[in-house]
């Protein structure tokens, strides 16, 4: 592939993401008053990103808009760093990479990490030339859709996060600052900036090919309401490519800290409250009355009921006939039973059977 997704774990990996991101690695912290009341700066320097950086999401519209002040070096490093997912009861992370050969377009990748604590609920949105995806976990509810197919899923942990991440502490390393640049504000919370190394086994996870005069730099939140955090990390790199020269960018960002909002399913997807008692969308299959569907995509659908699989049977062998199904083979092996049906071309194949939690299971095919 052009673009590894091991390369967005190492993104994550870097900028010392949680490892938990439903639970912020430990219990929720208190209401949080905004970024802006606690740690709105008095008069810092402009929220600027380097002029190489792709994109730099718009600064609060209630932080100050003074002068960078001139790089200074020489200068203490921040205090221990901590994670913003063990901070902050709600969060939007996102992530944009480019490269750029010297002729040809560039590929891009860009990524959004949403979290809410209450309700407990997770978005990850991953955009690239390899294709696009999109995750979600609404409390014991998840979501993996790909170029507008969503497979559901329910029963899921909460504390269980959908994608693996990890947490380094390079950040607390004081021989990581090189050089402290200044003073800025971003997304409203005042912010020291500064240029740093990263340790050898993440620059070189970073590229794909052959790296270069890789130039970084982070912004640490200063101490106010929520101990210092990353909130914007930056880089530059020369990259060599199957011998095809270019550059490389990368721009992770924090915003919306404590923010008011909501986390919601995909579209059309069923869930809370969706189809046939909350679950997935049955996509022209039939339900079966009181029945949770637990996992769901398109042509394929998996429920669980209270009701013995002869009378699961029963009800399908004398109600579907009247949807348009035509019986073409119903079968039986013990307490299981398995059913054929047609329908304007489409086949249904219906499997019912017993399973461990004392319940029927019913798993559906239509082609």
């Amino acid at each position: 592939m052009k673009t590894r997704l091991f390369f967005l774990l190492a993104l994550l990996l870097s900028v010392s993401l949680a490892c938990n991101f439903l639970t912020g690695g430990g219990e929720a912290p208190p209401p949080a008053p905004t970024a802006a009341q606690e740690n709105a700066p008095q008069s810092s320097g402009a929220a600027t990103a380097p002029a190489t950086a792709p994109t730099t999401l718009p600064a609060n519209p209630t932080a100050e808009e003074p002068s960078q002040p001139p790089a200074t070096g020489g200068e203490a490093a921040p205090g221990e760093v901590q994670d913003i997912a063990a901070l902050a009861q709600s969060y939007r992370i996102t992530i944009h990479t480019t490269w750029q050969p010297e002729s040809g377009n560039a590929e891009t990748n860009d990524v959004i990490l949403e979290h809410t604590s209450n309700p407990p609920a997770e978005h990850m949105s991953i955009s690239s030339p390899d294709g696009n995806f999109e995750t979600f976990q609404i409390g014991d509810e998840a979501w993996f859709c790909s170029e507008g197919d969503c497979f559901y899923s329910q029963g899921v942990s909460e504390e269980s996060p959908i994608t693996e991440t990890f947490q380094t502490d390079f950040l607390n390393d004081a021989s990581t600052y090189t050089q402290k640049v200044g003073t800025e504000t971003v997304n409203g919370f005042k912010a020291t900036h500064y240029i740093i190394t990263l340790p050898p086994e993440v620059e070189q996870s970073i590229a794909e090919g052959e790296m270069s005069n890789m130039r970084p730099e982070v912004w640490i939140t200063e101490a106010g309401k929520y101990p210092p955090f990353m909130i914007r990390w930056t880089a530059t790199w020369d990259e060599t490519r199957n011998g095809v020269a270019g550059k490389g960018s990368l721009t992770y960002e924090v915003s919306d800290v404590d923010g008011d909002f909501t986390i919601t399913p995909p579209e059309n997807s069923g869930g809370n409250g969706g189809e046939n008692n909350g679950g997935g969308n049955l996509g022209g299959m039939p339900a079966y009355p009181g029945a949770q569907v637990t996992a769901s995509m398109s042509g394929y659908s998996m429920m669980t009921t209270a009701d013995a699989p002869q009378t699961v049977s029963d009800y399908f062998v004398q109600n579907l006939p009247d949807q348009g199904w035509t019986l073409q083979s119903n079968d039986s092996l013990g307490d299981m039973y398995i059913q054929t049906w047609a329908k304007e071309g489409q086949t249904l194949s219906i499997t019912i059977m017993p399973d461990d939690e004392g319940t029927t299971t019913v798993m559906m095919t239509l082609e």
